[in-house]
């Protein structure tokens, strides 16, 4: 991983290239590899703490270095070295720049040059110094002729086909390169997330009460259980009891096979019924499709991420939903388990022991987000992070919208004004990609 600064004029640039996976990084998660890699916050090589540790401060750093790459853009249209031009007129001002616009007036086919004392610059350094081209942004900060071109240094952005991968693609890479309609930007998604999180009706975060009690790395700091106040009610809502009764069909030992009866196939499909009535679910709905990361039927597209089952050890006996929404384990080791609900019943029937807290960001009235470490059934849970009070058509839908626009990567979101990560991965199975992991990285 190489991360590279600047200093000038008083601006800190951070530019993320991530050139390659190194040891301990993570990367795709294909069906053989699956068990190995855990699928959950301790996502890096099993029982090694310091990778651990480096991988969650990546997660934290994405939404700083996609903020100040936002920054650097606006600080380039401040010094007027670039315009405020929509699509349209881009493109109009790019037609004209190929019929006539000289080298020194025009960044197109120059994207990476510096420039000297006699032409305006294309690279880096110009927009901190105010040399740059007047097309510049439009030119070198847009994917509009790029696509999967080869890896340049001294760009802002990148349009080759690892760009994903190290993090450091232009805006438009997915509508310009990819045939997606529009795309989603990190204030589209901050946008939605806030108002998913305003339209959730469902859920339980004002009748909640958590017990934090103490926060650490290590030891057993925490003498109660986490949950101190639950009452019945909390737990009325009808989609809270259909996630129950699905939460029930799962056995969490890796290697016990699953398979579906026709009474869990109903209640599965009595859930996604459900939730994709809600508005939550009909706002997501409605976003991805208006930016083409969604075709066809929401329902089906849930029930073929999340409901899949997948192999682990050539065992047929996973699959996303049982991972987030349940859990499981493998070993001495607990995988996935993100979801209150299922803590809560857990943690009442004497299965998990709390131990302590690491973070906590707080939704007002909707709930908290909380990263805890505990031990279930024995078996030791380092770093889970989960919702708490939430329905679960808004974590689906939150992991979901990130899953499909982000994923393998953090998702910048924000709920409550706090800014923060979506974690997601895939998991490939039969030719198709799957949810394997999606959890908070706070």
């Amino acid at each position: 991983m190489k991360l590279v600064f600047c200093l000038a004029s008083g601006l800190l640039c951070l530019l993320p290239l991530l050139q390659g996976m190194q040891a301990g990084e993570r990367r795709d998660i294909s069906e053989g590899d699956a068990d190995e890699e855990g699928l959950s916050e301790e996502v890096t090589s099993p029982g090694d703490d310091q990778l651990e540790e480096i991988w969650e401060q990546l997660d934290r750093q994405t939404v700083l270095i996609e903020d100040i790459r936002e920054r650097l853009i606006g600080l380039e249209a401040r010094l007027q070295v670039g315009d405020s031009r929509d699509e349209a007129q881009g493109a109009e001002f790019l037609g004209a720049a190929n019929d006539g616009a000289t080298d020194e007036q025009s960044c197109v086919g120059r994207c990476g040059d510096p420039g000297n004392s006699s032409t305006c610059g294309c690279n880096v350094a110009c927009a901190t110094n105010g040399t740059c081209c007047r097309d510049h942004r439009d030119v070198c900060l847009s994917c509009r002729g790029r696509c999967r071109e080869a890896y340049q240094s001294g760009r802002l952005c990148q349009c080759d086909s690892n760009c994903k991968s190290h993090r450091n693609c232009c805006n438009d890479v997915s509508f310009t390169c990819d045939g997606i309609k529009r795309g989603a930007t990190t204030q589209d998604l901050r946008e939605m997330t806030e108002k998913l999180l305003a339209a959730d009706v469902n859920g339980a975060g004002a009748n909640i009460r958590l017990d934090l009690q103490g926060k650490g790395t290590s030891d057993d700091l925490a003498g109660r259980p986490l949950f101190k106040s639950v009452p019945a009610s909390a737990l009325a809502s009808p989609t809270i009891r259909l996630l129950e009764e699905l939460q029930n069909n799962y056995s969490p030992n890796v290697t016990t096979a699953e398979a579906e009866d026709p009474a869990e196939i109903a209640e599965k499909e009595a859930f996604l019924n459900a939730i994709v009535q809600t508005e939550v679910m009909q706002l997501m709905e409605n976003f991805l499709k208006e930016r083409g990361f969604l075709t066809g039927s929401l329902k089906d597209r849930l029930d073929e991420l999340w409901f899949t089952l997948y192999t682990r050890k050539n065992i047929l006996s996973s699959s996303g939903f049982e991972h987030v929404f349940a859990g499981e384990m493998r070993g001495q080791k607990v995988l996935g388990l993100h979801n209150w609900v299922y803590f809560l019943h857990k943690e009442q029937e004497g299965d998990i022991n709390y131990m302590r807290w690491l973070n906590f960001i707080d939704l007002g009235d909707k709930g908290e987000i909380v990263k805890v470490a505990y031990k279930w059934m024995g078996k030791m849970k380092k770093a889970g992070s989960m919702f708490v009070g939430t329905s679960p058509e808004l974590d689906l839908a939150v992991y979901t919208l990130c899953i499909l626009t982000r994923p393998n990567r953090g998702c910048p979101v924000q709920m409550n004004g706090h800014k923060f990560n979506i974690q997601t991965w895939i998991q490939k199975s039969d030719g198709k990609e799957l949810v394997g992991a999606a959890f908070p990285a706070i």
